[in-house]
């Protein structure tokens, strides 16, 4: 295990990546947990995917284009973003990169915390993705925009 690159990975995931959940199809409350790396750099993206490969842990890559859009600008490079998707690599990669995180420490955490205490089973399967509704509104009121309370040192 190379803790350089988990570590180099972490900072990235601060910097240019998203641990949140998915709000579902259409906005329904259907939370799935995700981490997103989202970048137009093709040699950052390469270095996260190979390090993700070293790790196993599985993700998909999707190249956008904007240039179709009207609010677009022509010199704009594609974008690329890296999705891990899957339950147990989302739980994985945020176990690995949890002592690198300095800024999306607490949404790991719970996102982490969401994973541990609503297993699948064939009990809660059609209301596993409800159970998490609470912790997907605390990683969402984490993630939103705009100025947050500052504490002074």
């Amino acid at each position: 295990m190379n803790k350089t690159d988990l570590a180099w990975l972490a900072g990235i995931i601060d910097g240019e990546g998203t641990v949140s959940f998915n709000k579902g199809r259409s906005g329904k409350n259907r939370p799935t947990p995700v981490i997103m790396i989202t970048n137009t750099s093709e040699s950052l993206i390469s270095k996260s995917q190979r390090i993700l490969f070293d790790f196993d842990i599985d993700f998909k890559i999707l190249r956008r284009k904007f240039l179709d859009k009207k609010w677009a600008k022509s010199y704009w490079k594609p974008c690329l973003t890296i999705y891990v998707r899957k339950l147990k690599s989302v739980e994985n990669l945020l176990i690995l990169i949890l002592p690198y995180l300095a800024c999306k420490d607490e949404q790991a955490k719970l996102v982490l915390e969401s994973l541990r205490s609503v297993k699948r089973t064939r009990e809660n399967y059609g209301r596993m993705a409800s159970l998490r509704v609470p912790f997907a509104n605390r990683v969402w009121d984490l993630n939103k925009r705009g100025l947050k309370e500052v504490t002074h040192i």
